[in-house]
């Protein structure tokens, strides 16, 4: 059996945050983890209208 590894500067994520300010703190710490194909959105219903499209890997409400 084989196994699959993935590196975590490859998640692609959608990230639901309604606060800007909190958006702001939390993209500085994802930049620093390296991740950098991060969806944001401030409301559930705009982030499925996008992931009817895109599949992230990561959700994270």
């Amino acid at each position: 059996m084989s196994e699959r590894t993935m590196n975590i500067t490859d998640l692609a994520v959608t990230f639901i945050e309604p606060s800007s300010t909190q958006r702001k703190v939390i993209a500085g710490h994802l930049d620093r983890l390296g991740l950098s194909k991060v969806d944001w959105f401030s409301d559930g219903e705009s982030a499925l209208k996008d992931m009817q499209q895109y599949q992230p890997d990561l959700v994270v409400i």
